[in-house]
C-alpha cells in the first residue's frame, strides 16, 4: 500500500489489517513491537458506527473517529485499524503532534494486559 491511504467509510476501516496484540500474563512479558510511522483516525458517518454497534469516539460534524496506525511490515507501510480502546491514546498522540511534539515514527509495543489493550512507545 502506498503512503496515500484513503478510507472513507466504515467498511473500509473494518477491512484494514489488524495488529497482533498478544495477551500477556504479567508485566514481565512483552507484547508485539512494531515500527509505527504515524497514527490517526478515519472519520465516518456516526450512523454507520451506530448501525454496526460500534461505540466509537464522537468527532465534529456528525462523524465517529476510528483509530488507525501506519505500520511497517517488511519493507512497506500498511494502514491498520486499531481497537477502539486505543482511541484516547491515538487522540493524545495526534494532539501532541499538532503542538509540535511528534513522537513518530517510533517503535510501539501493543498487547493486552489484565484484560486491557495497551500501546506503549519504546
Amino acid at each position: 500500500m502506498s503512503d496515500n491511504f484513503v478510507i472513507t467509510n466504515l467498511n473500509g476501516w473494518l477491512n484494514l489489517p489488524n495488529i497482533e496484540m498478544p495477551s500477556l500474563k504479567s508485566e514481565k512479558e512483552k507484547g508485539s513491537v512494531f515500527h509505527v510511522k504515524k497514527v490517526g483516525f478515519v472519520l465516518v458517518d456516526k450512523n454507520e458506527c451506530k448501525r454496526k454497534g460500534l461505540n466509537a469516539q464522537q468527532a465534529p460534524g456528525g462523524k465517529c473517529a476510528l483509530p488507525t496506525a501506519v505500520v511497517l511490515f517488511g519493507n512497506k507501510y500498511e494502514l491498520c485499524s486499531l481497537p477502539l480502546e486505543l482511541s484516547e491514546w491515538v487522540q493524545q498522540c495526534v494532539g501532541m503532534a499538532h503542538s509540535g511534539m511528534n513522537a513518530f515514527p517510533t517503535q510501539v509495543e501493543f498487547g493486552v494486559l489484565n484484560n486491557r489493550i495497551y500501546a506503549e512507545m519504546l
